[in-house]
């Protein structure tokens, strides 16, 4: 096993993940969670919180709350271009291990799961220089 898989699994193993809304990590509001069964060898790869919902409510309000009261809304394209090359750094940097949970997950060739990972930093990368054209634009 190579050290990315072996990053994933243990990422993917070492707790049950929760819900990230509002800038903290919970529980979903039942308490319930699923199983997470990689479906080419049907083992055990995580606990993951089942969202309801009411979840998915509580998400979209928060999602709302941010947007306008983060600074993100009025900030300078520019400076929303510096943060998303930022992501895409982060993205890259982890793209090995983030390949390898999304190769577990869904059952596909590691080799496909780094081919999303970089679709994903492409759409990052492309919406970055597009920010950075409308500098002087703000957002309503």
């Amino acid at each position: 096993m190579n050290k990315a898989n072996s990053q994933a699994l243990d990422f993917a193993s070492t707790k049950a993940h929760q819900l990230f809304i509002g800038r903290r990590w919970q529980d979903a509001s039942h308490g319930e969670t699923f199983e997470v069964l990689d479906p080419g060898t049907g083992k055990l790869l995580a606990h993951v919180a089942s969202g309801t919902a009411e979840d998915v409510d509580r998400a979209v309000a928060a999602g709302q709350e941010a947007f306008v009261h983060s600074g993100w809304a009025t900030m300078p394209a520019k400076d929303r271009a510096a943060i998303l090359t930022c992501l895409a750094d982060l993205i890259d940097a982890n793209a090995d291990v983030l390949a390898a949970i999304e190769s577990m997950d869904g059952g596909k060739q590691t080799m496909t799961g780094r081919e999303l990972m970089e679709e994903g930093l492409e759409v990052v990368l492309k919406t970055q220089p597009s920010a950075a054209l409308f500098a002087y634009q703000r957002l309503p």
